[in-house]
């Protein structure tokens, strides 16, 4: 396994053009070697490696590797999305190697994801069932890995999307926990904050587990997101379009999640920015409507005041659409007092 990825480095590095027999035969033998030997963790450990690897080409030299989609087609054929699950169980060994492994192995996982979608059911059903447990699992006993814990955010986020079963699996499984935990241990890490919103935004059409969400502090963290990275726009959708599903209550409108100060201000300067978009100025706007219609939150917006910048970035929101425009005015008379 060693000399294999040894070569396999270099050859991903350049082409992988006319090795598509020796892909299939290395992929093969590779799972063959997790399978027969499934408590080593040092076996597990370089065949993840292996197929982390494989599952990636391209130049270093030009970026990061990108993923290999006709590899990732191979590995589920061949049955490495049992064979990577599986390996996650035997990483009680050394804690280099279980760090190791579990890193080469939710990666390899979330390029066959990015890849093919229709390998979202051979993940959950994996090692009887428990691909889902032992993803957040991953994500638990590394918390201090950012890059496990963006990988896991965008293996949630994608697993549970549209899919009720799977995001009720997440939650008995802890995995709001892990999302949260990985946003307090990583909020100078866009990357991790993006694909953690994302994940909550998913989880959060459960009611329950919305309730779940906003009860361990949910809605902060997207809060400190945005303030943290006030110029990533991508991290600031999915922070709102997260708080658009988070904040509201479904059955009493009049009564949304009680926002903070400085959740009232970040969505203020949005609103402000010139360089954002009016697509995240819609978000912003959309978040606001309903968080106004608590008393609560329409004065501290009251404490911010009108000023013409706001008032042009309102204009134009209200301009998009009628649903927007009736959000605007939700939004204004909370800055004018109720009046």
């Amino acid at each position: 396994l060693n000399h294999l990825i040894s070569i396999y480095s270099f050859a991903t590095a350049c082409d992988l053009t006319g090795m598509e027999d020796q892909l299939t035969s290395t992929i093969d033998c590779t799972v063959s070697c997790m399978a027969a030997h499934p408590h080593d963790a040092d076996i597990c450990m370089l065949g993840c490696q292996m197929l982390r690897i494989i599952s990636t080409s391209g130049l270093v030299t030009q970026g990061p590797p990108v993923v290999n989609t006709e590899a990732c087609g191979l590995l589920i054929l061949l049955d490495a999305v049992e064979a990577v699950v599986t390996a996650l169980t035997s990483v009680t060994g050394k804690q280099s190697t279980s760090f190791q492994l579990t890193s080469d192995a939710l990666r390899v996982l979330k390029n066959i994801l990015r890849s093919h979608r229709t390998a979202k059911d051979k993940i959950i059903n994996a090692a009887n069932f428990s691909g889902m447990e032992r993803i957040v699992g991953g994500m638990l006993e590394h918390s201090g890995s950012a890059s496990i814990q963006e990988d896991g955010c965008i293996l949630i986020w994608s697993l549970c999307f549209n899919d009720s079963s799977n995001q009720i699996g997440v939650d008995r499984c802890n995995g709001i926990m892990a999302i949260i935990l990985a946003m307090m241990g990583h909020s100078d890490v866009a990357a991790v904050q993006e694909n953690a919103c994302g994940a909550l935004h998913t989880m959060s059409f459960n009611l329950s587990i919305k309730t779940t969400i906003v009860d361990n502090g949910g809605v902060q963290c997207c809060v400190q997101a945005m303030q943290n990275h006030p110029t990533k726009r991508v991290l600031l959708e999915r922070a709102c379009t997260a708080l658009i599903s988070l904040v509201m209550n479904t059955n009493q409108p009049e009564n949304p999640v009680v926002m903070s100060r400085e959740g009232i201000n970040a969505l203020v300067n949005i609103l402000l920015s010139n360089t954002l978009g009016a697509k995240l100025h819609i978000y912003a706007a959309h978040v606001l409507s309903i968080l106004v219609q608590g008393t609560a939150n329409a004065l501290l917006l009251c404490d911010v005041g009108m000023s013409n910048e706001l008032m042009n970035a309102l204009n134009s929101v209200a301009q998009s659409s009628k649903e927007n425009s009736e959000r605007v005015r939700l939004i204004i008379m909370a800055l004018s007092g109720g009046q």
